[in-house]
């Protein structure tokens, strides 16, 4: 799976990040663990939102500005009849 690299210029309060890294311009890169690497977490993070009594955000809300960042290379299934045979039946 491709790694994904974005640059913010000011990053929200709900990523966690030093505070003098605030209101500066960062890279976030996101990539998977395989799944040695991949450890239990064992530690509970207070989030801002928690900690004020605020719901918390969906992971959409969180990150709708990758949303389409990734072509699939598939078209639209629909468009295709093949892929509709037997639907309905």
């Amino acid at each position: 799976m491709q790694s994904i690299r974005r640059i913010i210029n000011d990053a929200p309060a709900f990523i966690p990040i030093p505070e003098e890294m605030r209101h500066r311009r960062i890279e976030l890169i996101i990539r998977p663990l395989s799944d040695e690497q991949a450890a239990p977490v064992t530690e509970s993070v207070t989030t801002q939102a928690e900690s004020a009594g605020q719901p918390q955000p969906s992971f959409y809300d969180l990150t709708k500005e990758f949303c389409g960042c990734i072509d699939s290379g598939l078209g639209d299934l629909s468009t295709n009849k093949k892929y509709l045979e037997g639907i309905g039946e």
